[in-house]
């Protein structure tokens, strides 16, 4: 918890990168809300969209591809040499080929059937949107461990302050007293000022308190993008559902790395299978490609079909197949290791809870029995056998062990919010 008492003073350089342009000051706020609003205004929930987009404009060229293809292609060629005839036929002219051919010509293709080809890349679009997205969100939880660090550092402070609060008011009315005494010449004016000095110090400790929560206040701002009142009211949830199962947006994201890894079967499918394409040209060309004895410029066509199937891949499919296995249990494995972490992690938590609520009870035995002494010290200062040092020392002492108290019962609170975002339940 001392780590987060000083992680204030990285606020200014935060606030530089991500200062908000707030809009309404927030009077109450749980700690459910404050991770959805963290979320919902932080940078990458844009990334949402940009995932969509791009998905959309992969599908798009998938759907181009199986549009028609037509190309404007041209040709020059000079050689060196040409068919030559050696004989000669008495009335037939037999044309001398140039020694260099122009074509220009536009060619188009498109494919009857790609083996499902098309329909496989699609599937496979389909199927990684998820997971991307998912892999977004998880990143965003990671929003939670930073919100419960500000949001309890507030908490904590705030119990400081009214613990100081406390014992400022004890010290002050004990000071009126001690000064009327000092009036009537029952007690030395030391005795006051010895009573005001230390109010001034816990005056200080409570303006140290109001500036780091202030501070805090601040930072949780900046991640929420929404101004909190300085006595803004910070809810905890219902911190009894440590017995749920596990709900870690990991394990979706696992599933739909999984899914996606299925879908790729489909491309290993689609490439054994027959094809089947049209294709068509016509051009201009000197010489006439399709007529040895047209040298001028002519036009020429063509039309066709071209099929193809592979009939032997030298079992590469099997190779691919085998690759999607191996992915697959990789993530399996990533899984177990999630679950190991999990595991190690919660059993920690649940033995710091466990001895956090014992010190608690104890800090408490120990505030009943400083608050007790503190009555019987005030008792014998009144009598005049005791003196002002001693009660000071007292009232410190019980201010003491009241702050102790109420810190463990903030970690301990903490812990529990560990645990159950450690489980996925907040």
């Amino acid at each position: 918890m001392s780590q987060i008492m000083h992680k204030w003073m990285l606020i200014p350089v935060l606030m530089l990168f991500f200062y908000p342009v707030f809009t309404q000051t927030v009077n109450t706020l749980s700690l459910q809300e404050c991770y959805r609003m963290a979320q919902e205004v932080h940078p990458l929930q844009r990334q949402f969209g940009v995932l969509r987009q791009s998905t959309a404009l992969r599908q798009e060229q998938i759907d181009a591809a199986r549009l028609p293809d037509l190309q404007w292609n041209g040709r020059a060629r000079l050689q060196s040499d040409v068919v030559q005839f050696p004989l000669e036929f008495p009335g037939i002219a037999i044309p001398k080929l140039p020694l260099y051919s122009i074509q220009s010509t536009v060619d188009a293709a498109y494919v009857i059937a790609d083996g499902g080809m098309a329909a496989a890349r699609r599937t496979v679009e389909q199927a990684a949107l998820p997971a991307e997205e998912q892999a977004v969100s998880v990143e965003l939880e990671q929003l939670k461990p930073r919100i419960n660090e500000l949001f309890f550092g507030i908490l904590l402070l705030r119990e400081r302050e009214a613990v100081l609060q406390n014992s400022l008011d004890n010290l002050n009315a004990r000071r009126t007293t001690v000064e009327a005494a000092v009036r009537l010449g029952a007690a030395l004016p030391g005795d006051a000022d010895r009573l005001q000095v230390e109010a001034l110090r816990i005056e200080t400790r409570i303006a140290e308190a109001q500036s780091e929560q202030a501070a805090l206040l601040d930072a949780l701002s900046v991640w929420i993008q929404t101004p909190l009142a300085a006595d803004a009211a910070l809810e905890l949830p219902v911190l009894d559902a440590f017995t749920a199962p596990v709900q870690r947006a990991e394990y979706r994201l696992f599933d739909l790395q999984k899914q996606r890894i299925a879908a790729a079967e489909g491309l290993i499918a689609a490439g054994n299978k027959p094809r089947l394409s049209a294709w068509a040209q016509a051009g201009l060309g000197y010489p006439n490609p399709f007529n040895f004895f047209d040298n001028d410029l002519s036009p020429f066509a063509a039309v066709g079909l071209a099929f193809s199937w592979r009939i032997h891949d030298w079992k590469q499919a099997s190779r691919e197949r085998e690759l999607l296995s191996l992915q697959t249990l990789s993530i399996d494995h990533r899984r177990a290791a999630f679950d190991r972490q999990l595991e190690a992690q919660g059993a920690q938590l649940r033995r710091q809870i466990e001895d956090m609520a014992a010190l608690s009870a104890k800090d408490e035995q120990v505030v009943a029995l400083q608050t007790r002494i503190l009555a019987q010290v005030q008792n014998q200062l009144e009598h005049g056998t005791a003196t002002t040092t001693d009660y000071i020392e007292q009232q410190n002492a019980v201010t003491q062990a009241q702050l102790s108290l109420q810190n463990r019962r903030v970690q301990l609170q903490l812990l529990k919010v560990n645990l159950m975002t450690l489980k996925g339940l907040l």
